[in-house]
């Protein structure tokens, strides 16, 4: 699953201005530059885990979820142990209801 088809999700579930961040660096930017309401984290990107921005998405008290596409828990995740977890690939519903569970649905 792709983060266009996410993006895509979220518009049909009625979100704007999605931003896709491909890295830790770009992350951390957006989340610097733009007023966020909620994130979707991917724990794998490539060479890098998203455990700094999710440490970031915390210390802000925003709201997030993380995606992985691996069925077992990343080590990185055990010390977030409140944020709701989908497997990609995932259906809208799914994601519907994780974001109703974080307060943004």
């Amino acid at each position: 699953m792709i983060a266009l088809d996410v993006e895509a999700q979220l518009e049909d579930l009625g979100a704007e201005g999605c931003v896709i961040a491909g890295t830790v660096e770009n992350a951390l930017l957006a989340l610097d530059a733009r007023d966020i309401a909620f994130a979707i984290v991917d724990v794998d990107l490539g060479a890098e885990t998203s455990e700094e921005v999710a440490a970031t998405l915390i210390a802000r008290g925003l709201p997030f979820v993380f995606v992985t596409g691996y069925g077992d828990p990343v080590p990185m995740m055990a010390s977030f142990p409140d944020v709701p977890v989908l497997i990609k690939p995932f259906k809208e519903e799914a994601l519907r209801a994780t974001l109703v569970q974080i307060g943004v649905g």
